[in-house]
Order: structure tokens, then C-alpha cells, then sequence
């Protein structure tokens, strides 16, 4: 596995929906959907007296990670980081920073900063991917922007804790001023054979369900459809849902293939789900493709509605081959009702 990470912030505002695993969010920082830089949405932070407001938890942890976001900026009043790669204390190993002077800075261990000599421009959407290695004399720090390179340094201390040679945690940071808006977010290591390096400038697609798929054991409320149920962009709740309780009962839906050129870096679904009685409720994520199934690890439903994520498919989990865009079409993804 390269990919750890992905998401184009396009079916809530809440942060929290999307950073799953620690500290989401920084209660004083406001949050809002915008406009996305090519349609569908993007995430809108301001700060008004806190710091971070999305947290993604890397485990295991990694030396090196590539962490890649759209990104565009008001003014910023005075110098503040845009993210961070923390270790497993939260303390930051390395920030790329915005000065006031509009100046992209690196910070190391949240003392040594260093110049780039990079320029951005006010409320320009700008591709900023990060490359960094963690170590106390050995560190490395890439950055390149719209996919160029615009720093490159090695031989540096990166390292927070020179007992902590790695990062744990990867953090969107509003720390000062005005309005950020972030999109198209992505978060890889350098191991594996596939996305194990900058992937560019990308672009995440949701995808809603477009049909009921080959297994329809629910019963659908408030809807004339299973999938209508659920394909709104923001999840209503309990105005339309479907639901099951009997063990081993499955439901899938199906999509329609998206109209993009380009290459597939990997897919992953995504289930918005609750129980609604006492006692313990348990679901797998189930995926098909013509006659593959994949069941993921078995999760235990909360009385709250929560987001459920499968494994990421960086191929296709049939063929063994790249996705092709074709190929979403014919994919299926659901739920199956399980025992334990």
C-alpha cells in the first residue's frame, strides 16, 4: 500500500467526517463548504482563536511521507503553517508555512525556518505537495508547487524528538487571519510499486449511487428507490435511509462511470451508517465486481451516525489491473448485516 490517504472534502463541512481517526478539529475554527476548484466542493476554514482542523492518523507510522492539497488563501496577517507532518505526540517535525509577505517558508521542529524564495499570489488556487523524511541528521524536505519543484534540501534535522524518527500524524492547519480552502487531498508513503511519489496535481471524484445493485435485502424509507435513499451529496440523516437487521443480509449499489481522462490512483467507499436499537450491531463493507466479492473487517455500528471507509483499492480488486474508468460502472459497493 502507497495511498493512505484521499479525499475532495465533497459530502459534508463538518471536518470531522473526514479526519477519522484523532483530535478532528479545533473547536474554534469555523468550518464551510465552497464551490470546488473544478466543481463539486471544496472545505473552508477560518480561524478565530484556535489552531488545527484536520487531523489524518498515519498507522503505522511513516519516515517518509507525500502529502499533496489544493489549495488557496486569503491574506494571511502574519506567518502560519498551511500543514504539518507531527510525530506521535502532535509536535510538528516539519510545517510548510505562508508568510504575510505571501513567502512559502518551510518550519523544522517548530524552530529552524527556512526561505524558499516562493511567491503566491492571494486567493489563487495553487496544487502544494510536500515531500518529507524524518530524521535527526538525515531529514529531507521536497516541495513542489502546480508540479514543479520549487525546494529540495537533504541532510537536515527534521525530527521533533531525535528518539521519534518518523510521522504519525498529518494536520490541515487555519492558524491565522482570513479564510483557507482546501481540495483534492491526498496522502502517500514511498513503499510499494504504485503512488509511492508525487502523484501531481490531482483531482478526487465522489461518486453517489446511481442504481440498486445485485443484492437488495434492505427496506428502503422515505424514498421510492434503495439508492435514493442515499446519494445526496450531504447525508440527510433520517429523512430517507434503507435498513436491515437480519444476519447475513446484504445491500449494494451501483455507479455511474464518471466522464475524466486520466488515470485511477485508487478508490474507496464510503458508508454512512448507525444502529437504532440497544445492544451490539455489526456490518462489513462489501464490494462487487461482476461475480468478486471482497467483505472488509467487521465494525461495530455506533448509536450515532458515522462514516465507515473500506481499504483502499489502488487496483482493481477483480483483475488485479489498474482501474479503468469504464470500470466504475460495473462496480458495486454495500453492506452485509454480520453476526460478530
Amino acid at each position: 500500500m502507497s495511498l493512505l490517504y484521499f479525499t475532495g472534502f465533497d459530502f459534508n463541512q463538518n471536518p470531522e467526517h473526514y479526519f477519522l481517526y484523532a483530535a478532528p478539529y479545533d473547536i474554534n475554527v469555523f468550518s464551510a463548504h465552497f464551490t470546488g476548484r473544478y466543481g463539486g466542493k471544496c472545505l473552508g476554514a477560518r480561524e478565530s482563536f484556535g489552531s488545527r482542523f484536520g487531523r489524518v492518523f498515519i498507522n503505522p507510522a511513516e519516515q517518509t511521507l507525500i502529502v499533496g492539497v489544493a489549495g488557496r488563501f486569503e491574506s494571511f496577517p502574519s506567518f502560519g503553517p498551511v500543514f504539518q507532518l507531527n510525530n506521535i505526540n502532535i509536535n510538528p517535525n516539519i510545517e510548510l508555512c505562508i508568510g504575510a509577505n505571501k513567502v512559502i517558508y518551510i518550519r523544522l521542529r517548530g524552530t529552524q525556518t527556512i526561505d524558499t524564495g516562493i511567491f503566491l499570489d492571494w486567493n489563487t488556487w495553487y496544487y502544494l505537495e510536500l515531500k518529507g523524511k524524518i530524521h535527526n541528521t538525515q531529514g529531507e524536505v521536497e516541495v513542489r508547487v502546480n508540479g514543479v519543484t520549487v525546494f529540495s534540501q537533504t541532510g537536515l534535522n527534521t525530527a521533533y524528538s531525535s528518539s521519534i524518527l518518523s510521522s504519525s500524524y498529518v494536520t490541515l492547519i487555519r492558524d491565522v487571519g482570513g479564510w483557507s480552502f482546501f481540495d483534492d487531498f491526498y496522502i502517500c508513503n514511498t513503499t510499494g510499486t504504485k503512488n509511492n511519489t508525487f502523484l501531481g496535481d490531482i483531482k478526487v471524484v465522489t461518486l453517489f449511487p446511481t442504481r440498486d445493485g445485485t443484492y437488495n435485502e434492505f427496506s428502503v424509507v422515505g424514498a421510492s428507490n434503495r439508492y435514493e435513499a442515499v446519494d445526496e451529496t450531504t447525508p440527510n440523516y433520517d429523512t430517507d435511509y434503507v435498513t436491515q437487521s437480519g444476519i447475513n443480509l446484504r445491500q449494494t449499489f451501483g455507479f455511474t462511470a464518471p466522464s475524466i481522462n486520466g488515470s485511477i490512483a485508487g478508490l474507496r467507499a464510503n458508508v454512512f451508517a448507525r444502529k437504532d436499537d440497544a445492544g451490539s450491531r455489526f456490518m462489513k463493507l462489501l464490494g462487487k465486481y461482476n461475480t468478486t466479492e471482497v467483505l472488509h473487517s467487521t465494525v461495530s455500528l455506533l448509536d450515532n451516525y458515522k462514516h465507515y471507509y473500506s481499504p483502499i483499492h489502488e487496483v482493481n480488486f477483480a483483475t488485479g489491473n489498474d482501474w479503468g474508468v469504464s470500470e466504475l460502472g460495473t462496480l458495486e459497493y454495500g453492506v452485509k448485516i454480520v453476526e460478530s
